[in-house]
């Protein structure tokens, strides 16, 4: 499954574990959970791609990553940074098998800040199109 891969990934990359360490989740920071961290989202999975040949087995995923962090919307983009350094144009197989090539979608942009339950959160978002290879994963 490409998110637990990507999350196999991220936390064998040791600027990204210097930074969230293991706080990484998929949807939403649970009840608990810590700051800074990462949150993964999928936006998007559209059906497999047609070739002159049929179906292939690639797919274009689009996933979202939000860089948290209680301190402000610098540090914020500073986990962002080292994010996008990790991913951007990564091709290779994941942890999990997953043959992935990773390029950026929209950039990033800075999310509004939320209070939580013990203090504010501040956020990027990051945007990423993953083709992934379907046979694989």
């Amino acid at each position: 499954m490409l998110e637990i891969g990507l999350y196999e990934y991220l936390q064998g990359v040791t600027a990204v574990t210097n930074l969230v360490g293991t706080d990484v989740y998929f949807v939403r920071v649970p009840k608990g959970g810590s700051f800074p961290a990462l949150v993964i989202h999928t936006i998007d999975s559209p059906p497999l791609a047609y070739t002159s040949d049929g179906t292939s087995n690639l797919e274009d995923r689009r996933i979202q990553i939000d860089c948290i962090s209680s301190v402000d919307q610098l540090d914020a983009r500073s986990i962002a940074k080292v994010v996008k350094a990790a991913l951007l144009d990564y091709t290779g197989t994941l942890p999990d098998g997953t043959v992935v090539h990773c390029t950026e979608y929209n950039g990033s942009s800075d999310l509004p800040y939320e209070l939580g339950a013990k203090s504010y959160a501040f956020g990027t978002m990051l945007d990423f199109s993953l083709v992934i290879d379907e046979a694989t994963s």
